[in-house]
C-alpha cells in the first residue's frame, strides 16, 4: 500500500466512526424529548428528529417492516444484561445474591440505554437472560469479559453475540455457555 491509500484508508474509517457514533447518538435519543426540545427551538433537534425517522426508514427498507431501530436497542440491551451477569462473582449463588446481580445489571443496561431500570427490564432485555441466571446458566465471558461492550472488538462482540444466542436458544448444547451452581 502507498502513503496515499494508507491516508485514504484512516479518512475512511474514521468517516465511518463519524456516522457510527452519530447513528448511535440518535438511537438512543428519546422521540418526546426531541420534540420538547425542538418545540423550544434548541438548535438541531428538529435535524435530529428527521434523522431519527430516517435511520427507522433505512432499516425498514433493508430488514423489512417488522424491523425498527428498537429491535437493535433490545438486542444490545440483551447482550449487556447477559454480560453482566455472566460478570458477576462466583459468591453470587443464593437466590438473594442472583436477585441482586439480576437488578445490578438491569440498572447498568437502564443507564446505558437511558431509560428507568423498569422500562429497561420489560422491553429491552430478554427475560430468558434471567430465566436461564436464575436456573445456573450463563454465558462464558472471555478473557476481555466486558470489555467486549465498548464497541472496539468486532470480532469479539460477535462472539459475545453468539454466545448470547446460544444461551437464548438451548445453553446445554453450547461451548459458549456455562453452567453455575445453582442458587441456594
Amino acid at each position: 500500500m502507498n502513503a496515499i491509500e494508507v491516508i485514504l484508508a484512516a479518512v475512511l474509517v474514521a468517516v465511518n466512526a463519524f456516522f457510527v457514533i452519530a447513528e448511535y447518538a440518535l438511537v438512543r435519543s428519546r422521540r418526546a424529548r426531541l420534540e420538547v426540545m425542538a418545540e423550544d427551538r434548541e438548535r438541531g433537534a428538529a435535524l435530529a428528529l428527521a434523522q431519527l425517522d430516517d435511520i427507522n426508514d433505512y432499516i425498514k427498507l433493508n430488514l423489512g417492516e417488522d424491523y425498527s431501530a428498537k429491535d437493535f436497542r433490545t438486542w444490545n440491551g440483551t447482550v449487556l444484561a447477559a454480560a453482566l451477569v455472566a460478570a458477576t462473582p462466583e459468591g453470587t449463588r443464593t437466590k438473594t445474591s442472583r436477585k441482586r446481580a439480576i437488578h445490578a445489571a438491569v440498572r447498568e443496561v437502564a443507564e446505558v440505554l437511558g431509560n428507568t431500570p423498569a422500562v429497561a427490564r420489560r422491553a429491552y432485555i430478554d427475560p430468558r437472560v434471567f430465566d436461564r441466571y436464575r436456573s445456573g446458566w450463563t454465558i462464558k465471558l472471555p478473557r476481555d469479559g466486558l470489555d467486549l461492550l465498548d464497541g472496539t472488538s468486532g470480532r469479539g462482540r460477535r462472539r459475545l453475540e453468539l454466545a448470547v444466542l446460544d444461551l437464548l436458544a438451548d445453553p446445554t448444547d453450547s461451548a459458549a455457555t456455562a453452567k453455575v451452581a445453582a442458587a441456594a
